[in-house]
């Protein structure tokens, strides 16, 4: 099976597009693919400009933030999905279940981002300090930057989903909570490439994620959490669970019972996972979790480890 592959940087002229999101009520115009179809990878699509870049995995100090982004071979329309890879990592990390999405039938984009501020000190930024203040924001003009792309590439602005791995999966559920949110900056690190693109996906879904971030101020293993527990509390996706409406997105929540996160500290299951789920549903948002036994927290990345991941992602797409 072929994959082209072209290497290019890209200036992006956006239309804006607000297309309606969580809540449409049809289901995708078409289907998914069969087989798998070849994919065109371009790197570096801009999402913000002028950002103040330091310390970031991935990223060259060029002070533009980029994505990459997967497009299958045909006319489409295509669903469009979106990925966040983990801390300490870039969207290399995530490229190879970027690409399966992609030959399955849909435009994927992986974006790279800040989780450091440059007016912070190493250990600031280690405590944590910096996730509210850019982090959320950009994410949001992430979603709204692939969506108003995707439109040139046949994508349809109404069927988006947001994976989130690991520390993705917590930023990426906070971003599908706050969606459109007036409040939230587009791309607090810098300019936003559009203005007017919905931020809101149809569909999230998180993989081997912790979903009570501010919960590890109390562990052991983080001490160092605890001197910035409010930060974390106001970036925690439990924080920003409000009752939901006709056009909230649904969660689907994955995790390993053998996960990295959710032994951090001693803590259990209940404790993150459960515990996001728990307050969803309360809220009235439609959400289902598995549990994957046996799986390591890099499985869920590994395409030809967890098939089942892409199915899911490409069920949702098309939903």
């Amino acid at each position: 099976m072929g994959t082209s592959r072209r290497l290019l940087v890209t200036s992006l002229l956006l239309a804006l597009v607000a297309g309606s999101c969580g809540g449409d009520d049809g289901g995708f115009a078409g289907d998914p693919l069969d087989e798998p179809v070849a994919v065109d990878i371009v790197r570096n699509v801009p999402y913000i400009t002028d950002a103040e870049v330091f310390q970031v995995w991935g990223i060259d100090d060029d002070r533009t933030l980029t994505m990459q982004r997967f497009v299958p071979d045909g006319d489409g329309p295509w669903p469009i999905v979106v990925i966040l890879h983990g801390r300490q990592h870039d969207s290399d990390m995530v490229a190879p279940l970027a690409e399966a999405i992609a030959e399955r039938g849909a435009i994927t984009y992986a974006p790279d981002y800040l989780y450091d501020d440059p007016a912070r000190s190493f250990e600031q930024i280690e405590s944590g300090l910096w996730m509210g203040e850019k982090t959320i924001p950009d994410l949001t003009c992430v979603v709204a930057a692939a969506r108003a792309d995707a439109v040139s590439h046949g994508g349809d602005p109404d069927h988006v989903v947001l994976v989130g791995h690991s520390f993705g999966g917590m930023v990426g559920a906070t971003v599908a909570l706050v969606g459109d949110d007036p409040g939230i900056q587009l791309g607090a690190s810098g300019t936003c490439v559009v203005s007017g693109a919905s931020s809101s996906p149809k569909a999230f879904v998180g993989l081997d994620a912790v979903y009570d971030w501010a919960a590890l101020a109390g562990s052991r293993d983080f001490e160092f959490f605890a001197e910035a527990e409010d930060a974390h509390r106001a970036v925690s996706p439990l924080s920003h669970v409000d009752p939901a409406s006709e056009v909230s997105p649904e969660f689907h929540l994955l995790s390993s019972d053998l996960s990295i996160p959710m032994q951090a500290g001693g803590h259990t299951f209940d404790g993150f996972m459960g515990t996001f789920e728990a307050a969803l549903r309360e809220a009235g948002y439609a959400v289902s979790t598995t549990i994957n036994p046996g799986q390591s927290h890099s499985a869920y990345i590994q395409p030809r480890a967890m098939p089942e991941v892409v199915d899911l992602i490409i069920e949702l797409a098309y939903d």
